[in-house]
């Protein structure tokens, strides 16, 4: 005998795959908005290009830190 719930969308599965797709959204849009905000921020601290780009790369290590942070929360939530 099927289950009556076979075929209808989990929404907690659709929830879980939609917060996934627009945290990769965000950090395509910081790393752009950040692209544009190098300028000044160079300028009104007064840094060379090494720490500028020491301060880019920051933002991609932190992405590495939340996505390693993130599977672990979800094996132990889900």
């Amino acid at each position: 005998m099927e289950s009556p719930y076979v075929g209808l969308l989990n929404k907690y599965a659709l929830l879980c795959a939609l917060l996934a797709s627009v945290t990769s959204v965000l950090l395509g849009y910081d790393i752009g908005v950040m692209s544009g905000a190098v300028l000044f921020i160079r300028e009104n601290l007064k840094i060379t290009s090494i720490q500028v780009e020491i301060l880019v790369g920051t933002l991609n290590v932190c992405s590495l830190i939340g996505s390693l942070a993130s599977g672990k929360t979800s094996d132990y939530i889900g």
